[in-house]
Formats: C-alpha cells, sequence, structure tokens
C-alpha cells in the first residue's frame, strides 16, 4: 500500500513527537530489520524491515506507513551523516529537525520521495 502525504506526513510529526521514548535495537540492521521499543511499556514493541518497507504495527497495516520506520530512518539517516555517506532512502528523508519540529519543505521532501 502506498502511504499518502497526509499519512506520511502524520508519520513523521508523531515521530517528532515521540522518538524520544524509544529506544532501537539495531542487531540485524546489517539485514534490514531494526526492533523499536518503547522504553516504558515493553510490550510495545515493533519490528521494522527498511528492505521490505514494512512495520509490525497497527498503524502501518492501516495506511502504509507509520512513526517508527520514521524513527528508524532518522537513526539511519543521522548514522550515514555521522560515516559521512549517502543514507539509504527506505522510507522518510529525516534529519535531527525532529528535535525541533518539521518545516514545511521538510514534509515536502518526504512526499516527493513517495512521488506524490
Amino acid at each position: 500500500m502506498k502511504p499518502t502525504t497526509s499519512a506520511i506526513e502524520t508519520a513523521i510529526k508523531n515521530a517528532a513527537r515521540d522518538s524520544k521514548n524509544y529506544n532501537l535495537n539495531d542487531l540485524l540492521a546489517e539485514e534490514g530489520m531494526w526492533l523499536v521499543v518503547h522504553k516504558t511499556d515493553q510490550n510495545r514493541r515493533y519490528i521494522v524491515d527498511t528492505n521490505e518497507v514494512s512495520c509490525e504495527c497497527e498503524q502501518f497495516a492501516r495506511v502504509g506507513c507509520c512513526k517508527h520506520q520514521a524513527i528508524v530512518d532518522e537513526e539511519i539517516q543521522i548514522r550515514a551523516m555521522e560515516e559521512g555517506i549517502e543514507a539509504n532512502d527506505f522510507m522518510l528523508s529525516c534529519s535531527r529537525e525532529h528535535n525541533v519540529g518539521f518545516t514545511a519543505e521538510v514534509l515536502a521532501d518526504t512526499a516527493a520521495s513517495f512521488g506524490s
């Protein structure tokens, strides 16, 4: 399912708001698998697959994108910048701007990455 621009914007905004509440486990990051676990509710854990562009959460099942993907993509982008390489653009092109809020330009770039 191809997510709508509105769904993408919502995922980005929710990731910006909630990313500090999640821990990432990248033990299988080489294979594109990330475990996203809520810091205070260990039952809220989701596997994000960057190769299949998927997440186990209900939001992804409904609209085709979610904040968990955005959180993982954010981490991938940060690591790529830190390593000085271009990142794999599997889902949402973001930067550490989630700490201060997304701009219209970031949202437009993200929507463009989906061909919207």
